[in-house]
């Protein structure tokens, strides 16, 4: 297909929002999608949600990836979720026996930390406790075992290398009701950037 070809059939998916402008900016807010033939274990077909970015490391958490654990297998003592089967996710490689938890609200949740407009990272077990308590479902509060870390200039050096694809993240892709779809989805979004830009 020619390039002129090729431009008519991917320009109406560009103005639908289909095909995202290249993502240059690294920092907290996106979403860093791996590519297809990334080798790490750790993070085949991830999508990581970065949070945290600074000259000293970054931190996200892997989004699509669910762990056999249930939210009533993690947390036996609390009879508000011994009925809820939620899915306890693998945040990543970096201390797996923490837990973290991502919540949608309103207005911030206690000690919680703002990540991305109506996103808040919670840590404290005592506001995590009070959520579930609140009745918070699977769509508004989800919890990661471990997260992924990097070191000081690493992930510049990996996104600079090709090994993820960057997107801005919003709360709709970070509380994905399908997760586990969630890395096609993008990655295929990827591949049609790429054929647009012919790149």
């Amino acid at each position: 297909m020619t390039r002129p070809a090729l431009i008519a059939v991917l320009f109406p998916a560009l103005l639908a929002g289909q095909i995202p402008l290249p993502e240059r900016d690294l920092g907290p807010g996106h979403l860093l999608v791996a590519r297809r033939d990334l080798p790490d274990p750790n993070f085949r077909d991830s999508v990581v949600f970065l949070m945290d970015y600074s000259r000293t490391g970054a931190m996200g958490l892997i989004i699509n990836h669910a762990s056999r654990l249930t939210l009533a297998k993690l947390l036996p003592e609390l009879a508000t979720v011994r009925e809820r089967n939620d899915p306890i996710y693998r945040g990543g490689p970096v201390s797996p026996e923490g837990v973290i938890a991502l919540v949608r609200a309103e207005s911030k949740p206690g000690d919680a930390m703002h990540v991305l407009k109506d996103v808040y990272k919670v840590t404290s077990r005592s506001a995590l406790e009070k959520l579930l308590g609140a009745g918070k479902g699977h769509d508004k509060l989800r919890l990661f075992i471990g997260y992924s870390g990097w070191g000081p200039g690493q992930l510049d050096m990996e996104v600079a290398a090709g090994v993820w694809h960057l997107f801005r993240a919003d709360p709709d892709s970070v509380f994905s009701p399908t997760p586990e779809s969630l890395y096609q989805h993008l990655i295929r979004r990827t591949e049609l950037r790429i054929a647009f830009h012919g790149r």
